[in-house]
């Protein structure tokens, strides 16, 4: 976020604060943003929770459909020549078991669950 002429940041019950550029700052739910001399705020809305729901939601639908190998490939292209297996799975490092068939200049992978999916 930011603007040539400092952004704003306004607390309940605390005078603005100006903040840094490239500086990272946490926001709370409810601040509000001001942009230079812009009149208006924009609200930070945060809500986990709903987005967890949208998450359980989204298992569960997977977790009803049947299992389908074309749903879990994933075809990767414009690999380099020099690519071999061990590079592709670099890319799936933190899904366990992938299987990946090399081909001229891409790359077949089929993960091991329709749950991985989403990772």
């Amino acid at each position: 976020l930011g603007s040539s002429h400092g952004t704003f940041v306004h607390r309940k019950g605390r005078s603005p604060k100006r903040l840094e550029p490239f500086v990272f700052y946490r926001l709370s739910k409810r601040d509000e943003v001001q942009f230079g001399a812009s009149s208006k705020r924009f609200r930070l809305v945060a809500d986990c929770e709903r987005r967890r729901r949208k998450a359980e939601r989204l298992a569960g639908r997977m977790a009803a459909a049947p299992d389908d190998e074309q749903q879990r490939t994933i075809v990767v292209r414009s690999l380099a020549y020099e690519a071999d297996e061990a590079d592709v799975k670099k890319l799936f490092r933190h899904i366990p078991d992938v299987v990946v068939t090399l081909g001229r200049g891409s790359a077949t992978v089929v993960l091991p669950s329709k749950n991985d999916v989403t990772r």
